[in-house]
């Protein structure tokens, strides 16, 4: 029984019935005449408490009313007794009983039935909401198959196209390349590309796009079993229950020499577009990127290696410094990717100290350059925020003992 509906019935059968005594009985010049009253206004109070609320709560309205009427027929000194024998008293407890019944049931079905409604509609409506969902899913599942069969954009022939275009002899085209590759034929929100440290123990941030809610600059191997089945399984994996709730939804290994070099995730998408088609689609995607990157990074250290950096460091030479400014720039104006660059006077500083002080405090994925000809190092940091900035100028000034003459920050933003 709801208590809260029992406090208000007995609330308002005593208020009513305490009006109906003193209206009918203390006013009234004729008192005996509430004995006999027709139609009984108690009768009548029962009867709207138990269409208010129902047959049980009805009862005690009845019993309530009862009691002032027994009460009432006391205070006029008759005798208790006659009150049992003549019908002509007690009927009227009797209709307050009959009607509390009567009317109470008739709400208490009235109640059911209405319930037993809103059962129905919700069956109803989740009945539609599911056949509506159905629809959609046929519904898209028609227009991807139009899509592969004879759609323009992401039909087979457009997609080995773009895989072609993934063939360049620079490692950072294709990066770039295979964020814009993966938006188009997965329709992937936020993707982030991450390369793996030399001991597979850590992931650094290298490449990101979309609008994220959380990404991290580095992330711990051993954290999640999936990252381990990535980086030493080398599986393709999508986001199941093994897996921690911030793991992407897909990700995949790029692999060279068997290692592990970096991981491509899919953190958001459209819920309709995760299927087993779009998996399968990234697998194979995933594939031609990793044998173009694989080329790439063989043409570079292979062939190039002379070409780009200074004799015993990793040092860009500025003309090619510059190139990987461009890409960075390119980055920027198509996924609005950011990226900060740090330029510092050289001070006669040997290249391989600053080789190797540098590689001390950043992150496989920055970039440093030097200008031979105005005698100024460049920092480039790829994916970085300008908050950032100060820190990481204070880390590599101190590490240098302040020797490094800081020029500028530049931030292309």
């Amino acid at each position: 029984m709801n208590k809260k509906k029992l406090r208000y019935c007995l609330i308002e059968t005593i208020i009513i019935d305490f009006i109906i005594f003193i209206v009918f009985y203390r006013l009234s010049p004729v008192k005996d005449n509430f004995l006999t009253l027709n139609l009984h206004p108690l009768l009548i109070v029962t009867s709207m408490i138990a269409l208010r609320y129902g047959n049980y709560l009805g009862l005690i309205s009845a019993t309530i009313s009862s009691l002032v009427y027994v009460y009432v027929y006391y205070l006029l000194g008759k005798d208790l007794y006659i009150f049992l024998i003549d019908f002509s008293y007690y009927k009227f407890l009797l209709m307050f009983y009959l009607s509390a019944v009567i009317l109470g049931r008739f709400k208490d079905n009235y109640e059911f039935r209405l319930k037993n409604m809103d059962l129905e509609f919700d069956l109803l409506k989740k009945n539609y909401d599911e056949l509506h969902e159905l629809y959609e899913k046929c519904t898209f599942i028609r227009e991807q198959m139009k899509k592969q069969i004879i759609g323009a954009q992401y039909s087979i022939i457009s997609l080995f196209e773009a895989a072609s275009s993934l063939v360049k002899l620079n490692p950072e085209e294709v990066y770039t390349e295979t964020l814009g590759i993966l938006s188009k034929f997965l329709g992937a929100r936020s993707i982030s590309i991450y390369t793996v440290d030399d001991r597979q123990e850590y992931l650094r941030l290298k490449i990101k796009v979309g609008d994220f809610t959380e990404i991290r600059n580095s992330i711990k191997v051993d954290e999640d079993e999936c990252y381990k089945l990535l980086i030493f399984e080398k599986k393709v994996i999508k986001h199941d229950i093994n897996c921690q709730d911030n793991f992407p939804i897909m990700s995949a290994p790029l692999i060279k020499d068997d290692k592990v070099i970096a991981i491509i995730n899919i953190d958001e998408m459209n819920f309709e577009e995760v299927t087993d088609y779009s998996y399968n689609l990234f697998k194979v995607i995933v594939e031609w990127i990793n044998k173009a990157l694989v080329s790439a990074i063989e043409i570079e250290e292979d062939i190039n290696k002379d070409y780009y950096y200074y004799d015993g460091t990793r040092i860009m030479k500025f003309d090619r410094f510059i190139q990987r400014l461009e890409e960075e720039k390119k980055r920027k104006s198509k996924f609005k990717l950011e990226y900060c660059l740090l330029a510092y006077k050289r001070n006669e500083i040997d290249l391989n100290i600053l080789d190797i002080n540098f590689r001390q405090i950043l992150r496989k994925t920055d970039v440093i350059g030097y200008d031979d000809e105005n005698d100024i190092v460049y920092v480039l940091l790829p994916a970085t925020k300008t908050k950032n900035l100060d820190l990481i100028n204070e880390k590599i000034l101190n590490i240098f003992n302040y020797k490094l003459e800081f020029v500028d920050k530049i931030n292309y933003l």
